[in-house]
């Protein structure tokens, strides 16, 4: 912590301004990196009376800043750069957590985003808006990947089509379904769509590691439910099962749930 900053009780800290460093250049007389900087102001009369520099160091902790908050010490006026790792560990900032954990992209970069999800809105106007709600929904991991990447970098034709071909099959079988996941204590029997075995940690010294199945289970009425298939059993995929286990549905996804403790488990 810088010495200034040392003297200053923290409880009198607020945020100015997070700066963000975006744009970056080579100076082509020193041959040094370079960046223009984009701000988000909360206090713009301490901000206008602030010289940014090119380039800071937090003046909590040393380190050279990408991604900084401009506060004060509001009694005196004082301003110090502070990390955003830094900044969320002041008590006094703690109402802005969320906007400082965030602060990981310059203005810049997500009106250029912003850009590229336009675009795709635009070359797909009759179902783009609605293919983009369900893949940033969380229902399909590989649709939410590819919602995201479609803000970072664009997504080519064949993307699209293959995101389109998920979200398609998703509609379709929510169409047919008869039911959903099930909730609480209860028997169930169904088709082993996959079936993993994975090596995690154990419970103890004498046993450091131990193998379980990690089971995905087609209903047949539309849900599917994931869980850990107690440990002496030997599941492959297309076995029908029958079981009891404690069930509890996705926040996201009313046709998908997960079971813990499962018993009775047989083979049908």
């Amino acid at each position: 912590m810088s010495a200034t900053l040392k003297t200053v009780p923290v409880a009198d800290l607020s945020l100015v301004a997070i700066i963000y460093a975006s744009d970056f250049y080579e100076n082509e007389e020193t041959g040094a990196t370079m960046a223009d900087y984009d701000y988000e102001i909360y206090d713009q009369a301490a901000f206008d009376r602030t010289t940014i520099p090119k380039r800071t160091r937090c003046d909590c902790c040393g380190h050279s800043l990408k991604y900084s908050c401009l506060v004060q010490h509001t009694p005196t006026q004082q301003v110090f750069f502070i990390g955003r790792d830094c900044a969320r560990t002041i008590e006094s900032l703690r109402a802005l957590d969320t906007k400082i954990e965030k602060a990981s992209v310059s203005l810049l970069q997500r009106a250029q985003c912003n850009a590229r999800e336009a675009s795709f809105y635009a070359a797909n106007p009759t179902d783009g808006h609605a293919m983009m709600a369900w893949a940033k929904s969380g229902i399909n991991r590989t649709a939410e990947d590819i919602a995201g990447k479609l803000r970072s970098y664009g997504l080519s034709e064949k993307q699209v089509s293959f995101l389109r071909s998920l979200w398609q099959r998703d509609v379709a079988n929510r169409s047919v379904a008869t039911g959903v996941a099930p909730t609480g204590r209860q028997t169930i029997s169904g088709t082993v769509l996959s079936a993993k075995v994975v090596t995690v940690p154990g419970f103890s010294r004498y046993a450091p590691q131990q193998t379980i199945t990690k089971v995905l289970v087609d209903l047949g009425n539309g849900a599917k439910v994931y869980g850990n298939a107690p440990s002496a059993e030997t599941v492959n995929q297309g076995d029908k099962v029958k079981f009891t286990a404690t069930f509890e549905p996705s926040e996201k996804d009313n046709l998908f749930g997960f079971w813990k403790r499962p018993t009775k488990w047989i083979k049908l």
